[in-house]
């Protein structure tokens, strides 16, 4: 597999001296017609293409530098931010914390709150670190996603492709297939519990009334939620609720949101730019950014947020909550408040890109007063119902 590896960097490598020759023939003709002389009469020794190279270079710089003197607050903001993000990736805490003790074996369940689940679709973070590692596909990502968050950063863009991801092309298919199934399916062949819920989704009947929707406030959820319930949002005056507690458990810089405290996300650039989607009338209209806290602090505590959301969800007097989540956070929801006895795919494997999965949460109460939160199965006539889409399935190890 290496050998194969180093003569298919051999090749690309062969392929690019190719292209130069390639360039270096293109740009003798070029000069040669703007001079109006014979193209053999054209100096393009090295000395003369390195000049070249040092002239273009200087009006590049002197471009760059313009750009970031014209852009200053925003040059600022974005040193600021990588700052941040650094110190967050070395030191966070976010990810340290010991597993919620298990509930009692017999627990009166008091109320119950039924949440559905709806997994982000593919970020371009995702796509960049989360596809294959070969330095053939992988180096070409790196590098076009690293030349895009150099240009946004010089033009001055309130964008980044890193921080607070937006999502992938991939991602926005992925998004549609959501809303195609919402929009397309056929309820009446399906299980009445699953039926319900896709006409929860859709908005028919009674759905504002008896639900609310809550998402991260990282844009990527926001998106998937917008998209996939358009018909939902657009019928309605409804509002996504952004809640600092569902913000991901995880110390990468992706999860970390370019929206200050109290300010809603900004619609990203890539979905602007497409006019078939009209996303930015979504964002503007539908998004309730009341709640949120700001970022989550370098000594913060996925748990405590974990805990957070289970007691929000039992504050409100909706019965149904619509979460625009992450697959972490979801599979430690699962991990901290299912039994440990209870064999699920969900404790280990993630929810697939854009997949929905509906549970009831019950709450209960221990012996000394303190409330206890617990994912109900079987045995509490409950089921985890999915219903777009299925929790991914283990890799094979490699012998």
């Amino acid at each position: 597999e290496y050998m194969g590896t180093l003569h298919c960097l051999q090749g690309q490598m062969q392929a690019v001296y190719d292209l130069g020759n390639l360039l270096r023939g293109a740009v003798a003709q070029a000069a040669a017609r703007l001079a109006g002389v014979n193209e053999s009469d054209v100096d393009l020794s090295n000395e003369a293409l390195s000049a070249l190279v040092v002239i273009y270079c200087k009006i590049g710089a002197a471009a760059v530098l313009l750009c970031l003197l014209f852009n200053l607050p925003a040059v600022v903001r974005r040193i600021v931010l990588w700052c941040k993000g650094f110190c967050y990736l070395a030191a966070s805490t976010d990810t340290k914390y010991k597993p919620m003790p298990d509930a009692p074996p017999s627990i009166e369940i008091v109320e119950r709150r039924r949440i559905v689940f709806i997994r982000h679709a593919e970020s371009l973070w995702n796509e960049t670190f989360n596809r294959s590692f070969n330095p053939i596909f992988f180096i070409p990502r790196l590098l076009r996603a690293m030349l895009t968050e150099t240009f946004l950063f010089v033009a001055g863009y309130p964008d980044s492709w890193f921080f607070d991801s937006p999502l992938s092309p991939l991602g926005r298919s992925q998004v549609e297939e959501l809303h195609k199934f919402l929009r397309s399916a056929n309820t009446a062949s399906m299980p009445k519990e699953k039926a319900e819920i896709v006409e929860l989704l859709r908005g028919s009947g009674n759905a504002e009334r008896d639900s609310m929707i809550v998402v991260s406030p990282l844009r990527r959820c926001v998106s998937t939620v917008a998209i996939g319930l358009q018909e939902r949002l657009r019928g309605s005056r409804e509002k996504m609720l952004v809640l600092s507690e569902l913000a991901e458990i995880s110390r990468n810089v992706d999860t970390l949101s370019l929206a200050s405290k109290g300010s809603a996300p900004t619609t990203p650039w890539r979905e602007a730019a497409d006019p078939a989607l009209d996303i930015a009338s979504l964002y503007e209209k539908h998004v309730d950014a009341s709640k949120y806290k700001g970022n989550k602090p370098i000594r913060s505590c996925g748990l405590d947020r974990l805990c957070g959301f289970a007691e929000f969800a039992f504050k409100t007097d909706k019965k149904t909550i619509i979460v625009g989540g992450h697959s972490l956070f979801l599979r430690e929801f699962f991990k901290n408040f299912c039994r440990r006895a209870f064999g699920f795919a969900g404790k280990v494997n993630k929810l697939e890109n854009a997949g929905v999965v509906a549970f009831t949460l019950g709450k209960g109460k221990r012996a000394d007063g303190s409330p206890v939160y617990l994912v109900l199965d079987e045995t509490h006539g409950e089921s985890i119902v999915s219903v777009f889409k299925d929790f991914e399935k283990p890799k094979a190890k490699k012998h």
